[in-house]
């Protein structure tokens, strides 16, 4: 009876071994993330380009000069 008792306690005392799937699925999650943070990285690039590419030609096109004709109507 002894042996039992001791034994019980030592295995109540005793971690339990984590489940696997909650730290699969997190592991997936965190994959996706990652992915995900990658496309937007890529996406806000591509974007800071076009904008670099529009204010450059803005830029270009407000320092042309187009002569006036005066006209008298």
């Amino acid at each position: 009876m002894t042996n039992f008792y001791i034994k019980a306690t030592v295995m109540a005392d005793a971690p339990t071994p984590p489940n696997p799937r909650p730290l699969r699925e997190l592991s997936q999650q965190m994959k996706q993330a990652g992915q995900q943070a990658e496309k937007l990285r890529l996406r806000a690039e591509a974007l800071k380009k076009f904008a670099q590419r529009y204010k450059d030609t803005s830029t270009e096109q407000s320092q042309i000069k187009v002569p006036h004709e005066d006209r008298d109507p």
